[in-house]
């Protein structure tokens, strides 16, 4: 479990190496992930391998189990502040699919005025 703290109308970049209940490192080779938040009155997702809306979901050293989130600001505009933000990311292969990571996002500040 990884919360996260993020800082609404900013852009969110986070590179971390995911790894099992074992702590081994999770080998993404040929590995769909899919990164999905959700809270009450909307959702946002990011898959590896498209073109994502707001950001992007990449592998970046697929044997070391590299990833790297990006969140653009209009993104983090968009979650609410205060409120429960959960999220997970799910690595998918055919119809096996398995949660690797997941936690809570915490938006704060954003009172910027650059929207």
């Amino acid at each position: 479990k990884y919360d996260m703290t993020i800082w609404r109308g900013n852009t969110f970049t986070l590179s971390m190496t995911l790894k099992d209940a074992a702590g081994d490192v999770v080998d993404l080779t040929d590995a769909t992930l899919v990164f999905r938040s959700e809270w009450t009155g909307g959702s946002y997702r990011l898959e590896t391998g498209t073109a994502g809306t707001g950001g992007d979901l990449t592998i970046t050293n697929a044997a070391g189990g590299i990833v790297t989130l990006e969140i653009d600001a209009d993104q983090t505009r968009n979650y609410p502040l205060g409120a429960r933000i959960d999220y997970e990311i799910e690595q998918r292969d055919g119809p096996i699919e398995t949660t690797i990571l997941y936690g809570r996002v915490n938006a704060i500040g954003g009172v910027n005025d650059d929207a």
